[in-house]
């Protein structure tokens, strides 16, 4: 009720929408997605602890420093990389899916057929 001592016509406006769109009591807590997942902030949070507790300006220099590290790091390892244009992680990926191949059984479909004719 805060909100139409401030505005009415804010008010009548919240009013007009469903409250499962706005208020918090509302909302669900479920995920909306399968993943949550954080991992690189949490890993960037606990590689500037230290830089953290120093002034603004040496903070964000010791950031930059570990990022241009890092950066070159991953130039230096695709660098090295001469294998075609898969990537060596997605490489691993494809190579551990396509071992499922050999459980998969086919079966003939002439609907299927004849869709791509048609």
């Amino acid at each position: 009720m805060a909100i139409k001592a401030i505005s009415e016509e804010a008010f009548n406006y919240v009013c007009e929408i469903e409250p499962m769109h706005w208020t918090r009591a509302m909302f669900k807590g479920d995920s909306k997605c399968d993943t949550l997942v954080n991992n690189i902030s949490e890993a960037f949070n606990s590689v500037i602890v230290v830089p953290r507790s120093k002034p603004v300006v040496s903070m964000l220099e010791d950031i930059m420093v570990y990022v241009m590290e890092r950066w070159q790091k991953n130039r230096e390892k695709i660098a090295k990389y001469d294998d075609g244009e898969v990537l060596p992680n997605i490489k691993k990926k494809l190579e551990k899916e396509s071992s499922y191949a050999n459980d998969w059984i086919v079966r003939y479909d002439s609907l299927l057929l004849f869709m791509f004719i048609w």
